[in-house]
């Protein structure tokens, strides 16, 4: 971004102005933070190792230096890092300005230093761009334009040099506003203020972790796994008496105290206990063994860590969401979708698997399809398909699962057949499959046994193609032929009904005929779409039905044309049921009539609706990739190429 001409002149004013040159030296210096690498937080503690800042970015005592540094205390109150903005050559810049007196040389350096931080705390330090293929967003897809955030930084500055505004003040106004990093911030401000106070510690954790259960008489376990339950936020907000002599404040204290000062396992307990266990992925059977202590005896830096990693992803997310959205947090493989600013439906989610991660990305639903067909994407069409269809095997797949055959790139097959009547003197196989079997009206070809060694032939070829160059993208290579599956949900991977998401590269949501899966704690098992626990649920509610949790019912759907009658859930899969006898091609689709935005985010640190903390494994490495970018240390090239399911 070009410096703007009167920046000079506006820096200049705004370090000159009398009630801003006064600064505390006691405050001045901006606090060392360390920053830990991102490691599990499932089953074993993390890793306790840290790094320091990269430089220490240490400004000498001037009017100026000491502004910045009034800046980068705010900074580090935010979660972002010291050296992100001031760096050991940008210091030494600016002390060499300063002690040049050269004024307009520093004024410039200041602003650039300023102008970094603002858009840093407004869209993220890192930007989803450079995350490669986990990512299918730009911050500006995702976060909206900043075309004038260049001129509201500029303003606000005047403002802050003319005395109208704090330091405070300024960052309020560039801070993000969504739910997601409010939230997180809150939590980072406590973690920290408490450790920097003393009063949680990694020395806190008992030397014998003794199982915790009903009937547990361990006080020192007991005790420390209320303490870390409460700064997760499990502890159940007390029920303020207006009647009682003490304060607000103080009977939340009082009630704080009473529940981490308890050292017996009660109901209480067991429910703070299970909420995590639901939360983070873990069994839940309200006791805490080695899984549920894995979790509560992360190293404190290596939660604070976290929590700044994904307060720079919460960076990202657009200050003013709609009231009607889908989230789904890739991390915590869990679907959340938002009514009017409320969750209003939340489920399981199965994920890409590790090596076929779901990116991060943003779209939209505006409809959904019954009886889907499913055609294979590039990945699963190589690494999958290729080889389970070269031997008789894949034959009875193909029968059973009602797979059909589409010629998509014929110079492909003409390669191969040169090349075969090159070496054999004769035809290739495939050639004349495709003039026998090829049904004239949508040019599908079908397997029979007679000629699946012609399919096992081509099948052989195109997997040898694909490894013929290691580590080439999936989806950068063609492909000899268009793999479908037809509808039926009792076979096809979609299961009855697919929810198709806007310009997402083969990325969608969908049932699933595996749903057996949805027991397993983790669910990375797919080919990168998502598959949901509760497909119906979500199909009824986005056609307008409301969900009585009392009941379990749900009812006020609009009027489905084809009955006269609101939409139900039964109605719905009656209509698949019935026509998978004859369900060659999909139903025509069920249009929303609206917009609904659909986020897919990677939160491995959360905070839900009632405050209580997720951390999640980094199955997808984003955070430590993230890591490494904040460190400076560069990223390896991908070639996995996008997911697909």
């Amino acid at each position: 971004m070009k410096l703007n001409k009167f920046a000079p002149f506006i820096l200049g004013m705004m370090f000159t102005a009398p009630a801003f040159s006064q600064v505390n030296p006691a405050i001045a210096a901006a606090p060392m933070n360390v920053v830990a690498p991102p490691v599990s937080a499932i089953a074993t503690p993390l890793a306790s190792e840290t790094l320091v800042l990269r430089s220490q970015g240490a400004l000498i005592q001037n009017e100026y230096l000491n502004k910045i540094n009034q800046l980068l205390i705010l900074a580090d109150a935010e979660g972002m890092q010291r050296d992100w903005f001031v760096d050991d050559q940008v210091a030494a810049t600016l002390n060499y300005q300063a002690q040049m007196n050269d004024k307009n040389e520093l004024r410039k350096t200041a602003y650039n230093v300023v102008y970094k931080m603002m858009i840093a705390l407004n869209r993220g330090y890192i930007q989803p761009e450079k995350l490669g293929d986990k990512t299918l967003v730009s911050i500006d897809k995702i976060k909206g334009s900043a075309k004038g955030l260049p001129a509201l930084i500029q303003k606000e500055l005047f403002r802050f040099e003319k005395g109208e505004i704090t330091g405070e003040q300024l960052f309020a106004t560039f801070r993000p506003k969504n739910a997601s990093y409010t939230r997180l911030l809150e939590l980072y401000r406590r973690v920290t203020t408490a450790y920097k106070k003393g009063e949680i510690s990694d020395s806190d954790v008992p030397v014998n972790r003794s199982v915790i259960k009903r009937g547990s008489k361990d006080a020192i376990a007991i005790k420390f796994a209320r303490k870390r339950l409460a700064l997760f936020g499990y502890k159940k907000k007390v029920q303020i008496d207006p009647a009682s002599t003490f304060t607000p404040e103080a009977q939340e204290i009082n009630d704080y105290n009473r529940f981490i000062n308890d050292p017996n396992y009660t109901d209480e307990l067991q429910i703070a206990i299970e909420e995590l266990q639901d939360n983070n992925l873990l069994g839940r059977d309200g006791v805490i063994g080695k899984d549920s202590y894995g979790l509560l005896t992360t190293p404190i830096e290596q939660i604070i860590t976290r929590i700044k990693l994904n307060l720079d992803r919460s960076r990202w997310l657009p200050d003013n969401l709609t009231s009607e959205y889908v989230h789904v947090n890739l991390a915590a493989q869990r679907f959340f979708y938002y009514k009017n600013n409320q969750i209003a439906l939340t489920f399981k989610t199965i994920n890409g698997a590790k090596e076929r991660p779901t990116p991060i990305l943003t779209s939209k639903i505006t409809t959904m399809i019954l009886n889907p067909t499913w055609t294979v994407a590039p990945t699963p069409y190589f690494k999958d398909k290729t080889k389970m269809f070269s031997g008789w095997g894949g034959f009875a797949d193909v029968t059973e699962k009602r797979y059909t055959f589409i010629v998509e790139n014929m110079k492909i097959i003409a390669d191969y057949n040169a090349r075969h009547m090159a070496m054999t003197g004769q035809e290739y196989p495939f050639m004349d499959v495709m003039r026998r079997f090829t049904n004239p009206v949508d040019n599908t070809i079908t397997a029979t046994q007679e000629n699946w060694p012609a399919f096992m032939k081509l099948f052989q070829d195109e997997k040898a193609r694909f490894e013929l160059i290691p580590g080439q993208r999936p989806d950068k290579v063609a492909r000899a032929l268009r793999i479908v599956q037809r509808p039926g949900g009792e076979q096809n991977a979609l299961g009855w009904i697919k929810f198709p998401l806007n310009g997402t590269n083969s990325i969608y949501m969908h049932d699933t005929n595996q749903r057996e899966l949805f027991a397993n704690r983790d669910r990375l098992l797919s080919s990168g779409c998502v598959r949901m626990e509760k497909p119906w649920e979500l199909a009824i509610m986005l056609l307008g039905a409301t969900h009585d949790p009392l009941t379990d019912e749900y009812s006020g759907a609009t009027i489905d044309p084809l009955t006269n009658m609101p939409y139900t859930i039964q109605s719905l899969h009656d209509r698949t049921l019935n026509r998978m006898p004859i369900a060659d091609r999909p139903d025509p689709n069920l249009d929303l009539g609206r917009s609904v935005p659909v986020y897919f985010l990677y939160d491995t640190a959360h905070i839900n609706d009632v405050g209580q903390l997720t951390l999640v494994k980094d199955n997808y490495g984003v955070d430590l990739d993230m890591y490494k970018l904040m460190m400076g240390i560069p990223l390896v090239a991908q070639t996995a190429g996008p997911a697909g399911e």
